[in-house]
């Protein structure tokens, strides 16, 4: 007999509050990892040939480990837009979510390539800006737009994906994410000996694979305990330095495949943070909870802004976090958020105002 489709039951209102709640938390924190993965990132390069490797390798470290901001940013978009009891139209795609995402793209593009011309002296020109209109198709803009392209493309299909949600039962959902663990995360990794397999999933990349894993882990139709939890969590973490240690004090390429967004270590880690905060409760204390709520309201205008600051204070000051290592990085990742966040506050204010 055909199993029946499932529907999804839906949380208390009470927990559902505090798993929104969460979501205000974890896009908040993940905001500042970005922010902290870009600065030790850019120092590490800038720097390289004048610190130690062990102080490379640490850096690095610290730099992988902020590797689970962007899918659990893209988990929480699962959990809410796969819900199908959330009405998402195709006028409402269109119209409000990549619109908003294909405007912040073209719009940025040129912001940083009016940058880069009065950075480079070579003023600004007709020229110039247009060459933005031929980044912005080529997507060879600065690098963290990738996100922005990433998005488009899981908005255009995001109808066909809540199909799947609405007409899959448990057992189809979870049999699907483990499909997509094993061919899209397990089996590139048999590069690492030399082995190249031809199975793969066609017009799929990891992106749409941690939309579902939010939606999966928010309805618990992938149960995982708080106990285990905690031993992902701590047992990625673990695995992830000494991946990294691995990788860069015996110079081993192949173990980049462990450190991308696709490896099941950043799977487990970001998996792990989403479960965690999307049942935390709100925070008592409330000057804290309004500075995650307020950072969370601007995290995609700081994801935008951040790293003009991260070029300005590293590559054109000279900035050098590695003289004071601990308080240098803490400071101008304190500095490079604070300013982002005044930056994209008054935007949004000002485009609130001027929408009334």
């Amino acid at each position: 007999m055909t199993e029946k489709c499932i529907k999804m039951a839906q949380p208390s209102k009470q927990n559902q509050q505090h798993q929104i709640v969460g979501f205000h938390y974890i896009r908040a924190i993940a905001c500042i990892a970005i922010v902290l993965l870009h600065v030790t990132y850019a120092a590490s390069l800038q720097y390289r040939h004048s610190i130690t490797a062990q102080t490379y390798t640490i850096t690095s470290m610290i730099t992988n480990l902020m590797m689970w901001a962007v899918p659990c940013f893209i988990m929480v978009t699962g959990a809410l837009l796969l819900n199908p009891n959330h009405e998402v139209t195709l006028a409402k795609i269109y119209r409000k979510y990549m619109k908003k995402v294909f405007i912040a793209l073209i719009a940025f593009v040129f912001v940083y390539r009016f940058f880069d011309m009065i950075v480079a002296g070579e003023g600004v020109s007709l020229n110039g800006f247009m060459k933005g209109f031929v980044q912005f198709f080529t997507g060879t803009s600065w690098s963290p737009l990738w996100y922005l392209y990433m998005l488009i493309g899981l908005y255009a299909l995001l109808p066909l994906y809540r199909r799947i949600t609405q007409a899959a039962t448990y057992k189809e959902l979870q049999y699907g994410i483990i499909v997509g663990f094993i061919v899209l995360s397990l089996f590139p990794l048999t590069a690492l000996f030399n082995i190249k397999l031809n199975f793969t999933i066609h017009i799929a990349s990891i992106y749409p694979f941690y939309l579902f894993l939010g939606y999966l882990l928010y309805n618990d139709i992938i149960k995982i305990n708080k106990k285990t939890n905690i031993i992902i969590f701590i047992v990625s973490i673990v695995l992830i330095i000494g991946v990294v240690y691995y990788r860069w004090m015996h110079n081993v390429e192949t173990f980049n495949l462990l450190l991308s967004y696709a490896s099941p270590l950043s799977i487990l880690l970001s998996a792990s943070l989403f479960h965690f905060f999307k049942s935390i409760k709100p925070i008592s204390i409330k000057g804290l909870h309004k500075a995650l709520i307020a950072l969370d309201q601007a995290s995609f205008g700081i994801y935008l802004i951040h790293i003009i600051f991260v070029k300005y204070f590293l590559a054109i000051l000279h900035y050098n976090p590695y003289k004071v290592p601990v308080l240098g990085f803490i400071g101008i990742v304190c500095l490079i958020s604070i300013l982002s966040w005044i930056i994209s506050y008054v935007w949004n204010l000002c485009m609130h105002r001027y929408a009334k």
